[in-house]
């Protein structure tokens, strides 16, 4: 899988990198999430990519689908900050 970046650039899609995301976003507002949140995140949002996209994403699709999955499991306040960061 790939993915777009906002340059054009193609790059190896790398759920670690969104996992790094994801905790920054949650240390930035002193929410940090433990491993298994972070864990179970990390597993929705790779199934969703998985599912719907066969070998290109664009990083703002990445986004939405980061931002969902924390919204759906509580998180609303991580999301807000991850999606400020990921601007």
């Amino acid at each position: 899988m790939l993915v777009i970046k906002k340059s054009g650039n193609l790059q190896d899609f790398q759920l670690e990198k969104i996992k790094t995301s994801i905790m920054r976003a949650s240390d930035d507002i002193n929410q940090p999430l433990n491993e298994a949140d972070t864990h179970i995140l990390a597993e929705k949002i790779n199934n969703e990519i998985m599912k719907n996209y066969e070998e290109k994403i664009k990083w703002s699709e990445i986004r939405t689908i980061v931002v969902g999955a924390l919204t759906s499991c509580g998180f609303s306040n991580v999301a807000k900050s991850y999606e400020e960061g990921a601007k």
